[in-house]
Parts: C-alpha cells; structure tokens; sequence
C-alpha cells in the first residue's frame, strides 16, 4: 500500500460533500454570511459619497461667462509672450488661453486653462480644465479636473477636484474627489482598500465550527468505526477530512470576493472616477491568505474533533485555539499593519509554511488506536 494515495483522501472528500447537501444548515453557514458582509461591507463605506456629495449646479455652469481668449499659448508660440508680459518676475496673463504650459508667479484674469501647471497664482474670472494649482487664490472661477494644493478657492463652481490643505470660501458648487486624506470620497477609498482583508479572514471563521464535529460526528453516527478500520492511511484520512470542508468554504469565499469587487464597482466607480477591484490587495486577499486561513482553522479544528468526545467541548476549544489568531491577523488590519502587497506576500508564504507544519502536526496527533479505544 502507498503512503499517500490520493484516491481514497477523494472518497472521503466525496462523502463529506455528500453528506453537507443533505443538511442545508451547513451550506447557510458558509454561504450566507460572506455574501451578506460583501454587500453590506461596500454599502456602509459609499454611503457618505452620496449623502456628503456636493451636487454641482448645471446652471451654474451654462451661465458663467466664459472669457475669451485673444491668443492661445502652448510651448511653441509662448516665449514672447511670456518675456512681454513679465515684470518683477510676475506674469499676468489676461484674456489668453494657456495649453499645457507650466507657470510660476502669475496673475491671471479672464483666461481659460487646458492642462496646465501654475504654482504661485492669483487666479481670477477664469475658466480651468484639467490643471495642477499649488500655492495660490482662485476667485470667481470655473474648475474641472483639477488638482488644487494650498489653494484658496472663493465663489467658484467646480467638477471633479481633488483638493489638499485648500479652503473652500462660498463654493458650494465645488464636487470634491478628494481633500486633505479625510474627505468622504477618501474615506470609502481606504476602508473598501482593507475590505479584501477582512473577507479573508471569513473563511477561517465560518468553518471551524463544522470541523470541529468532522470526527466527533462520526461517534454520533455510528460510522466512526468503520471510517477507522478502513484502509484509509492518517494522512489520507485528515487530508480527505480537510479537503472536504476547504472546498465547498473556498467556493463560498470565491461567491464573496466576486460579489464583493462588483458591488464596490458598480457603488464608488462614478464618485471616485475609477474602478476599485480586482487589485493586487484583493488577488492576493482572495488567491492566498483566505485559502491558507482557512487551512490552517480547518485543520486545527479536525485535530481537535479527533481527540475530544463530544461536540461541544470541541467547538469551544476549537474556538479558543483559533480565534486568537484570527484577532490577531484583523488588529493587524485595523491598525493599518498590513498595507503593502510586499507584507502581504511574505505574509502568505509564512501561512503556507505554518500550514504544512500544522498538517504534519495533525498526522502525528491522529491515532486512530488511541480514539478507538478512548470512545468506545
């Protein structure tokens, strides 16, 4: 007889599978609680998007006057410009248009910006499309997709800005994507961000209960004799036990994640401007530390059922000896521990790691005499 026939770990894989859709109890625990935290996790985080959004007025739009340019100026028709209209190291720009240039020190009034760079402004009656402001005023002015830092903006109407350390004074027509790292648009961002983590921590919850009864429930139905006299190796036994509740667990956690990177989409892609998911934090949430998780409650829980007598005390110590580390892997989260996808992966082979120490650990534990004996 081999060692390790993967044969017959299947047989058991197949009667587990088995004996879970007779019982529909089973398939709700696993099934229901990750499909409701990917719906519920991405609605309370884009909530505030929409309860906080500024809702820029159309009409604000249409009617402001937009200045006419007498000239326009990109990099090849600026530099006399520039040298004829700069005194004092400042530029005043009045009633140009400016593509894609980068300016300092500069005054401008009545002009219209596409693309362009200006640190050190006054800014004022104005129309500016797609531009970086740093370090300046903007009054009476229409913005779009712009990036404004240090900024004043008074009276303006604006769509798609991201702002840092800029006051809005009179602006209530200004559509913030996102300002100083604490705007509602941020916030969703980095909570969404952590989500995947916290989903692969699902799958190590949700089955340990169900482990825990995957021998001491033999005892119950009188199958457990037979199930150790069969020919079946420790190894293939545990492996086909472990398997057998890992699968349909990983099915259910992959139901979530996709759930999860759809409702995300479809909630903050038009506030933020972009698509969340799927990202290297949600691949690597869902591809490996969920499935390791899991492995590793799993087996713990297997081991445990093996050498206790009775459900109860199994589940609780199952959950005594599982929920620490799981406390510990979402404190990490929180406090913000495991951000780089670098920990993430290194994070993931140590998992895998400890899962095959544990797995060989279960091997050892599992004396199939020693539970014969003990509950006859």
């Amino acid at each position: 007889m081999s060692l390790f026939d993967p044969g017959r770990s299947w047989a058991v894989v197949r009667k587990e599978l088995k004996e879970y859709s007779r019982q529909r109890f089973i398939l709700s625990t696993l099934l229901v609680p990750p499909i409701v935290l990917a719906v519920i996790g991405p609605l309370g985080a884009s909530l505030p998007l929409y309860l906080g959004q500024h809702q820029v007025d159309p009409q604000v739009i249409d009617h402001f006057p937009r200045p006419s340019a007498t000239i326009w100026l990109g990099p090849d028709n600026s530099s006399a410009y520039l040298a004829n209209h700069t005194s004092n190291g400042e530029l005043r720009l009045d009633h140009v248009g400016v593509i894609g240039l980068s300016l300092s020190f500069v005054i401008v009034q009545n002009s219209t910006l596409e693309g362009a760079t200006l640190v050190q402004y006054s800014m004022n009656h104005s129309v500016v499309i797609g531009s970086n402001l740093t370090n300046g005023v903007a009054t009476s002015t229409l913005l779009f997709h712009s990036n404004v830092h240090k900024s004043v903006l008074q009276n303006c109407t604006g769509l798609g800005l991201k702002i840092w350390q800029t006051m809005l004074v009179g602006s209530p027509n200004v559509q913030v994507l996102q300002q100083d790292g604490s705007s509602p648009a941020t916030i969703a961002e980095q909570i969404l961000a952590g989500y995947p983590l916290l989903m692969a921590v699902i799958p190590a919850v949700l089955p340990a209960g169900i482990a825990s009864y995957a021998l001491v429930g033999e005892k119950n139905n009188r199958s457990l004799e037979p199930l150790l006299a069969s020919p079946l190796s420790d190894r293939e036994l545990l492996w086909g036990k472990i398997l057998g509740i890992l699968l349909p667990t990983l099915g259910v956690t992959a139901m979530g994640f996709t759930l999860l990177a759809i409702v995300s989409d479809a909630l903050v892609a038009g506030p933020l401007g972009f698509l969340l998911f799927p990202n290297l934090t949600w691949a690597i949430a869902f591809l490996a530390l969920s499935p390791l998780l899991a492995f590793m409650a799993i087996t713990i829980s297997v081991v445990i059922s093996a050498r206790s007598t009775d459900v109860r005390s199994a589940q609780e110590v199952s959950s005594l000896l599982v929920l620490p580390v799981i406390f510990l892997f979402v404190g990490s989260i929180l406090t913000s521990a495991l951000t780089n996808v670098w920990v993430l992966g290194v994070l993931a082979v140590g998992l895998l790691a400890l899962d095959a120490v544990l797995f060989q650990i279960a091997v050892d534990l599992f004396q199939r005499e020693a539970i014969l004996v003990k509950w006859k």
